[in-house]
């Protein structure tokens, strides 16, 4: 099996459990295939795919060099939503309040990566966490249920760190750490 690498900004482990509480109402009636395994919950800045050591290497030191340049940063969860068909979503995610540090530090993270050689995705930064995947419900999923969900996940939560993380299909939680870069 190969091994899979992103770059993501680490959640505080007070969120991870805000989620995972609200993720627990919403599993009662919400029909989705599988649901995120609350360790694994974070926002990707940069999906990598396969990765030689020489590309982790340099992007992990250019990182590690460019990354005291941005101070932690507050970010808030405002809202809940679906990527894919709507009435058969294949994503339900949590969204974030819009950032200029976050940004930043997508913007920063995404041009060493591409200097290091990765083909990254193109489209459109759209700050999320991942919750469930693929609705598998013969009746269509009602988008309006998601403004119901209501718990302490609006609160802020601090980001003080991005990650390295190697993807693990076969285990919980899927995401290992394999570099931390803490902030300012």
């Amino acid at each position: 099996m190969s091994n899979h690498y992103f770059l993501a900004a680490l959640l505080p482990n007070e969120m991870k459990k805000s989620l995972w509480q609200v993720t627990q109402q919403m599993q009662q009636e919400l029909n989705f295939k599988s649901w995120v395994y609350k360790e694994d919950y974070h926002i990707t800045l940069a999906f990598l795919g396969e990765a030689s050591q020489e590309q982790l290497e340099q992007v992990n030191t250019d990182i590690l060099h460019d990354i005291k340049r941005i101070p932690s940063f507050t970010l808030k969860i405002d809202h809940f939503g679906t990527f894919g068909n709507s009435n058969k979503p294949r994503i339900l995610w949590a969204g974030i309040e819009q950032s200029h540090e976050l940004m930043e530090l997508q913007k920063m993270i995404y041009h060493h990566c591409l200097r290091a050689g990765f083909q990254l995705d193109r489209r459109p930064f759209n700050p999320h966490i991942t919750l469930a995947r693929k609705w598998r419900d013969e009746k269509a999923f009602q988008q309006d249920v998601l403004s119901t969900y209501r718990t302490d996940t609006q609160q802020s939560f601090i980001i003080e760190q991005a990650v390295l993380y190697q993807t693990h299909l076969d285990q919980l939680p899927k995401y290992e750490v394999k570099k931390q870069f803490v902030l300012g």
